[in-house]
């Protein structure tokens, strides 16, 4: 399943296939891999603008429920209180590990949670 957006290109404000960034890969997964509902477009979110993006995550939370770690669940991760970045939980090989949109020159990749968890001060789950 996680193979085809692993050739993904990465694209600020990208929200269709084959052109992400890390909301809009999170965003297209779990609606048309996971069956969920699709969340809203938020075209003007920049990557990295991540004011606009805690504010973004504040609003859209309410809408979602926060969840043990679980496939197709949101990982947000947060730096201080600064949502920094937000990644997706997929599974490789029988292990959950998080898929996500990193920066133009790494793309789309996947690691795993422990290592998803080291990069933030906190990190909530939602579905």
């Amino acid at each position: 399943m996680i193979e085809k957006y692993l050739s993904c290109e990465y694209v600020d404000m990208g929200r269709e296939y084959p052109r992400f960034d890390c909301y809009g890969l999170v965003r297209w997964v779990r609606h048309y891999e996971f069956n969920k509902p699709l969340m809203p477009l938020l075209a003007t979110q920049r990557a990295d603008d991540k004011r606009m993006a805690t504010r973004n995550a504040a609003e859209i939370a309410p809408t979602l429920t926060r969840c043990d770690i679980k496939q197709g669940a949101i990982a947000a991760g947060y730096k201080r209180n600064v949502c920094a970045h937000i990644g997706i939980v997929v599974s490789v090989d029988g292990r959950r590990m998080i898929l996500e949109a990193v920066n133009e020159r790494l793309g789309m990749r996947t690691r795993s949670i422990q290592q998803f968890e080291k990069e933030f001060t906190r990190v909530e789950y939602y579905d």
